[in-house]
């Protein structure tokens, strides 16, 4: 089972994600929620970049969450940097509460 943090290649894309599911969703059904990892620079275009060092470094921008099958994970490359997972995932918490 996949565990917030990991980073993950995805087998039915090219493309490396960042599970900010956590585990009780992902015992309740067969999806993760994760951002896909951005190689290059992201400009000033998104707000709330969150820079990734790790097994994959790179950006994560929450706004472009997706919601895959966990069977849609190929490999696992390891855990990025805890504090850029929960700035993500906090980011994207403040975005959908009420207001």
């Amino acid at each position: 089972m996949p565990r917030r943090g990991e980073v993950w290649r995805r087998g039915d894309v090219d493309a490396q994600v960042v599970v900010l599911s956590n585990d009780l969703y992902h015992q309740a059904g067969s999806y993760v929620i994760c951002a896909p990892v951005f190689r290059g620079d992201p400009g000033d275009h998104h707000p709330a970049v969150v820079p990734l060092t790790g097994p994959v470094a790179g950006h994560l921008i929450p706004a472009f969450v997706v919601g895959i099958p966990q069977s849609a994970l190929r490999d696992r490359l390891g855990t990025a940097d805890p504090d850029a997972v929960a700035r993500a995932v906090n980011v994207i918490t403040a975005a959908l509460a009420g207001g």
